[in-house]
């Protein structure tokens, strides 16, 4: 029975379909090893949380460390990657989904203008220290963003623009592990400190919010002093959340004008910005809000165990004092200046 006109090309073309399919099938399989290595450290790291109430980015860290084997395997490789990098790029975009400027609206200037301040000027402070004590502009970068935004979320964030060394991830780690220790002695020290210069519940969470590193921690801060105090920690510290992407933006260009090779407007931070406006304007819905929230807290957590699951941690002990110096005295400065701003606020 002769063939229809066209048949041999749909042929062709249906032969064309199923193979792409087969292929892209095959591009999935090989990354559910590694996706499946990661997701456990994460979801070790939030048990352990959950239960001890510690961080949970440094049980990321820790998990990482003891599943370093995976980091050997063949068959983990392609999911380790895409976990390390294309999710941590996503990630960072439904971190977008926690901002509504509503909320910073319904607490008048006071945040923005401690958070704009404390942020500018401490980030000012800390690059040009760290510019005094001839310290990699990438590692400066990494470092000065971990304090001034959101912790290990920012330092990754920020080391994802650099070129992909294990000095990059080194230091990323570093700043993420510094970070997570001022955080947490920030967390118990920081409220006291606010009783003793007589702040309010407000002022008091105002405080939290600008100065302490990771979300989970101003959190348990702010809530620890009271439910006022708490609510204006979480919107506070929100605003920081809200300003990783133009710090990202100015970083890239920063680097890119000192050096030949230029960083370029990453799609993902144009998409960051562009949910944080979805999510404002109330297109996207506070329940998709909350899952975005909660999809991107995994995705870090993921990215932090493969980091650390690679990492050779002997280059962590080898970490130089001037290093942690930056990033103690950039917390401090971040806590002078939005205690005085606050202060002068009260004037």
């Amino acid at each position: 029975m002769p063939l229809l006109p066209g048949a041999p090309a749909s042929r062709n073309a249906l032969s064309d379909v199923r193979a792409i399919a087969i292929q892209r099938t095959t591009c999935v399989l090989d990354l559910l090893p590694g996706l499946t290595m990661a997701a456990f450290g994460a979801a070790l790291a939030t048990y352990l949380s959950a239960v001890t109430g510690g961080p949970a980015s440094l049980f990321a860290m820790m998990a990482g460390l003891a599943l370093r084997a995976a980091a050997h395997d063949p068959n983990c490789r392609p999911g380790l990657t895409f976990s390390s990098g294309r999710l941590l790029q996503w990630s960072i975009v439904l971190l977008g989904a926690q901002i509504s400027f509503h909320e910073v609206i319904a607490y008048g200037s006071g945040p923005l203008i401690v958070v704009g301040v404390s942020l500018v000027g401490g980030l000012a402070i800390a690059l040009g220290l760290a510019k005094l004590l001839k310290l990699e502009p990438g590692f400066a970068w990494v470092a000065g963003l971990g304090v001034a935004i959101c912790g290990a979320s920012a330092a990754f964030a920020a080391a994802s623009l650099l070129p992909r060394t294990a000095q990059r991830d080194t230091h990323a780690l570093l700043v993420a592990l510094a970070v997570t220790v001022l955080s947490t002695a920030a967390m118990v020290v920081y409220p006291l400190l606010a009783v003793v210069l007589g702040f309010d519940a407000t002022e008091t969470g105002m405080l939290l919010g600008a100065t302490i590193h990771d979300l989970a921690q101003v959190i348990g801060a702010g809530y620890g002093v009271s439910a006022t105090a708490g609510d204006a920690a979480v919107v506070t510290k929100l605003i920081r959340v809200a300003l990783l992407a133009p710090a990202l933006l100015a970083m890239a260009w920063a680097i890119g004008a000192k050096s030949e090779n230029r960083i370029g407007v990453p799609p993902f931070l144009l998409a960051f910005l562009l949910l944080s406006l979805l999510t404002s304007t109330g297109l996207v819905p506070s329940a998709i809000g909350t899952v975005f929230a909660q999809i991107s807290s995994a995705g870090f957590h993921m990215a932090i165990c493969v980091i650390a699951m690679r990492l050779q941690w002997s280059d962590l002990l080898q970490a130089e004092p001037r290093q942690l110096g930056v990033l103690a005295a950039h917390t401090l400065v971040l806590f002078l200046i939005a205690t005085a701003v606050l202060a002068l606020l009260q004037t």
